[in-house]
C-alpha cells in the first residue's frame, strides 16, 4: 500500500472535482506497508464479503492460459468471498468459462444498463472492477451509469487498473519506447484514477499498489521503497449519495465557464468552513491513517440525518484515542473503521491533533452528547432503535429519553447476551431490527467489539444508520456519572473514569493512550498526517 498525499490547502476532492485549481500540484506517494500481488490484495479485500465481480471473464483468448497459471481472478474471489457473482459483457466468454471451469456463478450482462435482477434483488458489500476501466472509452460515464443503476445495491467499489508510472514504462521512456496493450484506452496515475472516480460519484478511501504476480528479488526491495513503480493501482471507494453527486457535479461543470461559483454561493478559490452543516460531506483530515471528519455537533447531526435518508445501512463512529490508535496498530481493525461512512472526533486529544493540521475545531463531538443532540433533533416520524447494555439500563434510558424528547419514536430496544454472539443470535437480531425499520440504530457494546459487530453484520440489514456510542446508554440513563465539565474541556475524561474504575480501565488507558501518543509523534516527525 502507499498513501497519496496532496500537498495543498483544502481537501483532495476539491481538486478531483475542479473546485480548486493548481497548475503545479504536487502529489506525494509514500510507502505504507507491503506491495502485494494484485490477486492476493483483491482476495484479501473481499474475504468473507458478498461480491460482484465486473469483467470476470478476462479475454476469451487468454482465459485458458490464466486458468493454467492459476491467475484467473474470478476463481480466487469466489473462493474468498461469502458469495460472488461474476458479470461480463462478452456472452461468448461467459459460455467459455462455463465450459472450461466448474464455476457457474457468471452471467452475461451490461452493468451500464438497468434491469439486471441478479444485482438489484440483493445487497452487495463490494463490486470489484478488475482490469475493466482501462478498456472503457469513457470511464467516468461508465462508472456513473453503474452507480446510477445499481448504487443502492452496492456498499463499496474496488477498481484495479494499470499504473502509468510502473517501472516498465519508466525504463522504456529512457529508450524512447512505450510498451502497450493495444486493447487499452488508458493507463492511470493515482491522481487521474481518483479524479475519474470522484467525478463518477465515489469517495476514494484507500489506494494500494500491486504487482501482477509475486515480485522476486531485487524487484521486491525496489517496490517496498518505491511503490509507485509497481504494475497496478487499486482504489477502494464508497458511494456518494445521489444528492451529493448532483451537487458536486454542478460544482465541477461550473469550472471555467465565466465566473465560477459553487452551489453554496462561495466565490471561486474560497474554502468551505469545516463545520458548515450545509456541506453534504464534511471536510476530513487523516489522523494516524483514519479520515476523521472536522465536525461540530450541528454539522454531524445534519450529516447523520442525510445518511438516515438513504435506502441502505450505513455506519457512524465517534472515535477516541483508543479507536484511532487501534486502527493504526491493527490492520484488520483499520479496514473495519475505513468502512464507516463518518468518523467524528469523540475526544479532546483527537480535536487537538486535528487542529494541528488546520481543523480549527473548538470542541469534540462526544458520543453520549451526540446521541442526545441527535435525539432532540429527530422527533417523529424518525425511528430509533437501541442495541446493547442491560435490560435495567435500557429501562432507565427509555425514561430519560422520553423526558429529553417527548416526541421520540423508540421502535425497539434489545439487551444482547453478555457472551460471544452465535450465528443464530445474529440472525435473530437482524430479524428484530429489520422488522422495526429504524432510521437510527444506537449500539453500545464493549470496546472495539462494537465497531466489528456493526461492519460484520451490515449486510444483514436493509437500512438505518448504525452508530457506535459505547457507554452512552449508561451515561445518558444516569447509571454512570459524566466527568465534570472542566475535566472534559481539558481532555481529562479518561482520568475521571480511571479514578472511578482503575482496575478495569488502567491497563486499557496505559496501552491505548500511549499507543496513540507514540504514533502521533512518529507521524509528526515523518510528516505523514496530511489533508485527505
Amino acid at each position: 500500500m502507499a498513501l497519496i498525499v496532496v500537498n495543498a490547502d483544502g481537501r483532495a476532492e476539491d481538486y478531483f472535482l475542479g473546485k480548486s485549481f493548481s497548475s503545479n500540484l504536487t502529489v506525494e506517494i509514500r510507502p505504507d506497508g507491503d506491495v502485494l500481488p494484485r490477486m492476493e490484495r483483491l482476495t484479501d479485500l473481499v474475504r468473507g464479503r458478498s461480491v460482484l465481480h465486473i469483467g470476470c471473464c478476462d479475454h476469451a483468448s487468454i482465459l485458458e492460459q490464466r486458468l493454467t497459471d492459476g491467475l484467473w481472478l474470478h476463481a480466487s474471489l469466489t473462493r474468498a468471498a461469502e458469495r460472488c457473482l461474476g458479470i461480463d459483457i462478452d456472452a461468448d466468454a461467459v459460455d467459455k468459462v462455463k465450459a472450461l471451469t466448474e464455476f457457474d456463478n457468471v452471467i452475461a450482462a451490461d452493468v451500464t444498463k438497468p434491469g439486471i435482477a441478479d444485482i438489484a434483488a440483493s445487497h452487495w458489500d463490494i463490486a470489484v472492477f478488475g482490469d475493466v476501466l482501462e478498456h472503457v472509452p469513457a470511464p467516468v460515464e461508465f462508472l456513473s451509469a453503474f452507480r446510477e443503476h445499481y448504487g443502492d445495491s452496492v456498499k463499496k467499489v474496488i477498481v484495479s487498473v494499470p499504473n502509468c508510472m510502473r517501472g516498465g514504462n519508466a525504463t522504456g521512456a529512457l529508450r524512447s519506447r512505450e510498451t502497450i496493450n493495444s486493447d487499452h484506452c488508458f493507463e492511470f496515475s493515482p491522481f487521474t484514477l481518483a479524479k475519474v472516480m470522484a467525478l463518477a460519484g465515489f469517495h476514494i478511501q484507500e489506494f494500494y499498489y500491486s504487482t501482477f504476480t509475486a515480485a522476486r528479488f531485487p524487484k521486491s526491495i525496489i517496490y517496498k521503497r518505491r511503490p509507485y513503480l509497481a504494475h497496478t493501482l487499486i482504489a477502494v471507494s464508497s458511494m456518494m449519495s445521489r444528492e451529493e453527486v448532483d451537487r458536486r457535479r454542478a460544482v465541477a461543470t461550473g469550472h471555467g465557464k465565466g465566473e465560477w461559483r459553487p452551489v453554496d454561493g462561495r466565490s471561486r478559490g474560497s474554502q468551505p468552513d469545516a463545520s458548515d452543516p450545509s456541506d453534504g460531506s464534511l471536510k476530513s483530515l487523516r489522523l494516524l491513517g483514519t479520515p476523521v471528519a472536522c465536525a461540530t455537533y450541528d454539522s454531524a447531526v445534519a450529516r447523520i440525518k442525510a445518511l438516515a435518508s438513504e435506502a441502505r445501512p450505513t455506519a457512524v463512529c465517534p472515535a477516541n484515542t483508543h479507536i484511532i490508535g487501534e486502527a493504526r496498530n491493527n490492520v484488520a481493525f483499520g479496514r473495519i473503521l475505513a468502512q464507516f461512512e463518518l468518523v467524528i472526533p469523540d475526544g479532546m486529544p483527537i480535536v487537538w491533533a486535528l487542529n494541528l493540521h488546520g481543523a480549527a475545531l473548538k470542541d469534540r463531538v462526544y458520543g453520549p452528547y451526540f446521541m442526545r443532540h441527535v435525539l432532540r433533533h429527530t422527533p417523529r416520524p424518525w425511528r430509533h432503535f437501541f442495541f446493547g447494555d442491560s435490560e435495567e439500563c435500557l429501562a432507565d434510558l427509555r425514561r430519560v429519553l422520553v423526558q429529553l424528547q417527548p416526541d421520540i419514536n423508540i421502535v425497539g430496544m434489545v439487551s444482547p447476551p453478555f457472551r460471544p454472539f452465535t450465528k443464530g443470535d445474529e440472525q435473530a437480531f437482524a430479524d428484530i431490527i429489520n422488522s422495526a425499520e429504524p432510521d437510527f440504530v444506537w449500539v453500545a457494546l464493549p470496546g472495539v467489539r462494537m465497531e466489528r459487530w456493526i461492519i460484520d453484520n451490515q449486510a444483514r440489514y436493509r437500512k438505518g444508520v448504525f452508530v457506535a456510542v459505547g457507554d452512552a446508554f449508561a451515561l445518558v440513563s444516569g447509571r454512570r456519572r459524566f466527568a465534570p465539565s472542566w475535566m472534559q474541556r481539558m481532555g481529562l475524561t479518561w482520568a475521571y473514569r480511571l479514578c472511578r474504575e482503575p482496575l478495569r480501565l488502567g491497563p486499557r488507558y496505559l496501552r491505548y493512550n500511549s499507543m496513540f501518543l507514540f504514533y502521533l509523534l512518529w507521524d509528526m516527525l515523518r510528516r505523514r498526517e496530511e489533508i485527505t
